[in-house]
């Protein structure tokens, strides 16, 4: 307990503190608990106790540039303070995953305790965190770039909460759209044969600033600042402005008008800052007679240079060589004097955009600065038509959202919308399963549909993922859309008529009664269609019931194909579909479920939930599996095929769907 108290005063002095700092506001999705302070929020949540078997990860998540790093850096300073002051609770050791392959994710807990000099090691850390001592907090382990990509990331996260044996709590940030829990569960199936990997996911969302916030943000920054603020809002477009909700956003630019800078007239408040920030470089850099060592131009594709070859080698950190190197050729390519080339190489490290990284490297001060100059490549490859590059390019790294809204607003308005879609599509062609380059295909796709100035007709849209995010007022006319999945997005005021939807999921779409427009298009719920969100008045409604979605969307313009497919959908009883939707639920968030549980997490409530669980066991879907600790013997119960499985298979005439998965909705519909 000593090194704890040790650790709790080393990690709070380690811990910056933040200029004007404004508390973000969460929101823990599931229990739908909102609060104006994310740090309460995650405080109050990692404090509970665990369950009795399953480690707890916590996935805080938001967009880049929401206050995600803040807000957790914030959480492991205000607990160590409490700790030191005798509050009981755990402390947090905070990892910071960007630049590190977390392959090696040991390695990095174990360099965050050597800097912070802690009296325990990292083979420490796994009893402590057992214990509900310590909590482990990766910090944008998403924004690797690696060509491993999704499974790196899963599986090293997995193994290590493999290591825990269904004790204590694990913390985890990472953009909204790179969350994919059914992903994460399948690569967790890896680990399964080990018998100890046990836990439940909850997710909590950092949100944006509201106006008011943001405007008191800049007013403690001086009266001066909020003038500043007001003239914005009547400058930048809508959807500009509105970045401003996000912190790193609203503090760059105040970080700007402190330096009397003026924000540069662009497109979007991204590349505004970004060109502000260069033409600062060309007056701060300058020779000793005065003269800048390079134009704009140069410093742009200086500084663009740096963000291709951390792409390229799967890095988000060079070391000061590297980068310096760099400066050296671009200053050559540019016909600068030698002297002007070793003078831009030695104040490469103090650039504006970089910051230090471990012992000797460099890496971007925010992902945000990082994907918008690596997206002036993907601008020109998607010009090129190059298939190949582009595909290699898009399977490194997650695109920003940001990122793929400004390549979609410079590309949509300078050639052919059509044949920019085509060169996307075909990236993502079937046959291509990397769930990376589909989603940032999908992203690509979303976007540019989104910002189209003019209908578009007898588009081919296949082998996309899309999650999240708006389609827009976009318009669509007679197009196909085949092995296409849509996660929760926006679809409030699409315009798509006579579409055709072929091994496609949607799920969860949001979508407006009044706005929507699907006339003519063919789509299926229970088959295509697998949840549907919508408002009525301020509260948002979501249903899955087939029945109940093919009336709403014949609303919309879709005709009703249930003739087509026997109406097998009718056949299960309204109660038994509930009950097995609960089911799946819970296992999308959870690998093992303690058996005495069911009644608390609402399985049970209804009618037929019970039937649902015992048709489950007969079948053998649900397995179980006896654990003995100290303290508490359970039975947990794990179901081995994934939900998504079991939904597809309602109906399903394919011989890939097991038949213990026909033989569940068969049974379903006997007790109906």
């Amino acid at each position: 307990m000593a090194s704890l108290l040790d650790f709790s005063r080393i990690s709070y002095a380690a811990t910056p503190d933040t200029e004007h700092y404004i508390a973000t506001a969460a929101t823990e999705v599931d229990a739908d608990l909102s609060s104006d302070d994310a740090v309460e929020l995650l405080l109050s949540l990692t404090r509970q106790p665990p369950s009795r078997f399953s480690t707890r990860l916590l996935f805080v998540r938001g967009e880049a540039g929401a206050g995600k790093t803040v807000a957790l850096r914030q959480l492991t300073k205000r607990a160590a303070r409490d700790y030191m002051s005798g509050t009981n609770g755990p402390l947090f050791l905070y990892v910071d995953a960007q630049g590190r392959a977390l392959s090696r994710l040991e390695d990095a807990m174990a360099k965050e305790l050597q800097d912070l000099r802690a009296a325990f090691t990292y083979e420490a850390v796994e009893t402590l965190a057992r214990h509900h001592l310590l909590i482990p907090i990766i910090d944008g382990f998403d924004e690797l770039l690696g060509s491993g990509g999704y499974d790196d990331a899963y599986s090293s996260l997995a193994a290590f909460i493999a290591k825990l044996n269904g004790k204590g709590v694990v913390v985890a940030s990472a953009r909204s759209s790179f969350i994919d829990y059914q992903g994460f569960r399948e690569k967790a199936d890896r680990l399964k044969s080990q018998g100890s990997l046990s836990y439940h996911l909850d997710w909590v969302d950092v949100n944006p600033w509201s106006t008011d916030t943001t405007r008191e943000y800049f007013c403690r920054h001086g009266a001066e600042y909020e003038a500043q603020y007001d003239e914005l809002q009547n400058r930048l477009p809508r959807e500009q402005f509105e970045l401003l909700a996000k912190p790193f956003f609203a503090s760059e630019v105040v970080r700007l008008l402190k330096d009397n800078s003026k924000l540069a007239t662009a497109d979007s408040l991204l590349a505004g800052l970004a060109e502000s920030f260069l033409a600062r470089e060309v007056e701060k850099l300058k020779d000793r007679q005065g003269q800048p060592l390079l134009p704009i131009e140069g410093h742009r594709k200086f500084i663009a240079e740096v963000a291709e070859e951390m792409w390229w080698n799967e890095n988000q950190a060079l070391d000061v060589g590297a980068v310096q190197t760099i400066a050296e050729l671009v200053a050559e390519e540019s016909n600068s004097p030698a002297k002007t080339a070793a003078a831009l190489a030695e104040k490469a490290a103090s650039y504006a955009f970089l910051t230090t990284s471990g012992d000797s490297g460099l890496r971007f001060q925010h992902e945000v600065y990082l994907d918008y100059f690596v997206a002036l490549h993907l601008r020109d490859l998607i010009r090129s038509g190059s298939t190949t590059e582009l595909r290699r390019f898009l399977s490194r790294a997650p695109l920003g959202e940001v990122t793929a809204a400004d390549v979609a607003s410079a590309l949509v308005t300078e050639q052919d919308l059509t044949r920019t879609l085509d060169t996307i599509v075909s990236c993502s062609a079937t046959g291509v399963f990397d769930v990376l380059l589909r989603e940032n295909c999908g992203a690509l796709v979303r976007e540019l549909l989104a910002r189209s100035p003019a209908p578009l007709e007898g588009l081919t849209i296949k082998n996309l993922v899309v999650r999240g995010g708006t389609f827009g007022a976009s318009a669509l006319a007679s197009s196909s859309f085949v092995a296409v999945e849509l996660h929760e997005v926006d679809a409030t005021d699409i315009h798509w008529q006579k579409c055709n939807f072929e091994r496609c999921l949607l799920r969860d779409v949001l979508i407006s009664t009044e706005r929507t427009n699907l006339e003519g298009s063919r789509l299926r719920p229970g088959h295509e269609v697998m949840g549907i969100r919508y408002h009525v008045g301020d509260d948002l409604v979501v249903t899955r019931d087939p029945s109940e979605m093919r009336s709403i969307l014949s609303g919309l313009g879709v005709p009703d194909l249930s003739p087509e497919n026997g109406e097998a959908n009718e056949t299960v009883d309204r109660e038994l579909r509930d009950g097995l939707e609960k089911v799946l639920r819970v296992f999308e968030r959870q690998y093992y479920v303690d058996k005495d549980e069911w009644q608390h997490k609402g399985v049970m409530s209804g009618r037929r939930g019970e039937t649902v669980l015992r048709v489950l066991r007969d079948l053998g879907l649900l397995e179980s599996k006896t654990v003995s600790r100290s303290g508490p013997t359970g039975q947990l119960e794990r179901l081995v095929v994934p939900p998504r499985i079991i939904r597809e298979g309602e109906g399903s005439k394919s011989s890939r769907t097991p038949s213990e998965v026909v033989e569940l909705w068969r049974k379903l519909r006997e007790f109906s």
